[in-house]
Order: structure tokens, then sequence, then C-alpha cells
């Protein structure tokens, strides 16, 4: 997957973590119109971060 620029949601009850890959379906079901665009040291997105693991894996064969 590729990766996109990282950003939030702006909703006050969304947990605190950001999202920076393209196929994250939990960060895809943001509404533009709810995201902020920086980290702001939030944690990285659970699933944001298996997809990076994976994209890892494969690309070391």
């Amino acid at each position: 997957m590729a990766l996109t620029k990282p950003y939030y949601s702006t909703r006050d009850e969304a947990p605190r973590v950001y999202h920076d890959r393209v196929g994250c379906n939990i960060g895809n079901s943001i509404p533009p119109e709810e995201r902020c665009y920086g980290i702001h040291g939030r944690s990285h997105c659970r699933e944001c971060r298996e997809l990076a693991i994976e994209e890892n894996e494969t690309a070391q064969g």
C-alpha cells in the first residue's frame, strides 16, 4: 500500500491515532471534512502499522 500524508480525525470521541496508509480501512472511514493533517503527538494507527509490517515483509521477499 502506498503512503499518504499523515492525518487524524478531528472528532473528540475518535481514538488519538494518525493514519498514513492508503489501504487503511479505519482511516478511509474518516470523512475528508473531519481530517486534520499531521501527527501531533498521536500514536500510529494499528491497521496502518500492520500494513507497514506487511509491506516491509513483502519487499524483503
